[in-house]
């Protein structure tokens, strides 16, 4: 990869990171203090959601911290992959089984056009790919991580060097 795109890699996953930061930021803020968590609750009860005041307050909370840890470029991939599972799990869990049984026709392109939808599904897309790609150059995670090695280093583990190394002698 040349350094012009290296550098625009870069770019689009800050800008990715501070969208997709603001909004769970926001949504988790309206979730815990403008609704409430059991205003949350209920709202997540009528769409079928399971343990909704369980997971009312977990998510929230995942959003209203995870949304500034993405802007920031801090712990990246594990918030990208916590909010990937969540929404995830919410889609299947209340849109799974209509899904499942719609077939491939336009009852299915009817659901899946549905903004609601629709916008699960873009932001699955955003934090998925954040989970895979990491926060980028332009981020704390990358002030703080060793570099990755590119090529056939790359698949090494950390501590093979270590297993290289000389058995240390047995004291008698």
């Amino acid at each position: 990869m040349n350094a012009a795109t290296s550098r625009h890699t870069d770019t689009a996953l800050l800008l990715l990171r501070l969208l997709l930061g603001t909004l769970l930021t926001l949504r988790g803020y309206q979730h815990l203090f403008v609704v409430g968590i059991e205003g949350t609750a209920a709202e997540w009860r009528g769409l079928g959601l399971p343990f909704p005041l369980l997971f009312a307050p977990l998510l929230s909370l995942l959003e209203l911290v995870g949304g500034p840890l993405l802007i920031l470029g801090l712990a990246v991939r594990p918030v990208a992959t916590m909010s990937t599972l969540a929404v995830l799990s919410v889609l299947a869990l209340t849109q799974g089984d209509v899904m499942l049984g719609l077939g491939l026709g336009r009852e299915l392109l009817d659901r899946v056009l549905n903004p609601i939808i629709q916008n699960w599904l873009l932001l699955v897309a955003g934090t998925l790919t954040l989970a895979l790609a990491g926060a980028g150059r332009f981020s704390i995670d990358a002030q703080r991580l060793p570099p990755r090695p590119a090529g056939p280093a790359a698949a090494a583990h950390p501590l093979d060097a270590v297993a290289e190394t000389k058995p240390a002698r047995k004291r008698k």
